[in-house]
């Protein structure tokens, strides 16, 4: 991830190609495991360390960072084979098992 926490993510010609195919629905199996590791590493920073030094900007900015990160651990916690066992027991939080608390 860049070094602040607002800035946006790098990317080729690859992952925009990956990326796009996969909103498309014509990804092929390079394509999407392509698209789901910039997501997750890149645009998510997912392994990054979420904290950023400087006071009150520093806060603001690990807090940034944090809810790019959050974003990730939540698309990678889908990926694991124990929550489509909880979601198929009705067990997890997924959309048609709760209802969303605001």
């Amino acid at each position: 991830m860049a070094k602040h926490a607002h800035t946006p993510a790098e990317y080729s010609a690859a992952d925009v190609a990956a990326i796009r195919a996969l909103h498309e629905g014509v990804a092929n199996e390079g394509q999407q495991r392509r698209a789901m590791e910039w997501i997750i590493r890149n645009a998510c920073g997912m392994y990054d360390l979420s904290y950023r030094p400087g006071g009150q900007d520093g806060d603001r900015a690990t807090a940034f960072a944090e809810g790019r990160r959050f974003a990730g651990l939540q698309i990678a916690k889908m990926l694991t084979p124990e929550v489509l066992k909880a979601v198929s027991r009705g067990d997890a939080a997924s959309s048609d098992s709760k209802t969303r608390q605001e």
